[in-house]
């Protein structure tokens, strides 16, 4: 896969693999140290095709999906269900 720039993926639209839309991308953590990239942080859509309060903290309204869950990047962000 050819490289991506993270600032062409801020706004993407973010769906898991049957295609339910969750939100849209706001940014990627990354551990300071190592450099190895960490969670997605997603603004949901108000209505979500899924649940998705397990990936949220208290107090957030984001949505935080762990780097592992990313299966490709398109027109829009696809992650695992």
């Amino acid at each position: 896969m050819p490289d991506i720039y993270a600032q062409n993926l801020e706004g993407k639209r973010v769906a898991d693999t049957n295609g339910a839309a969750i939100g849209y991308l706001r940014t990627i953590t990354a551990n300071l140290a190592t450099g190895e990239l960490k969670q997605l942080v997603i603004d949901p859509i108000e209505q979500p095709n899924r649940n998705i309060d397990d990936f949220r903290n208290d107090g957030e309204d984001v949505v935080r999906l762990p780097i592992e869950q990313v299966k490709a990047v398109r027109d829009y962000i696809v992650v695992e269900e």
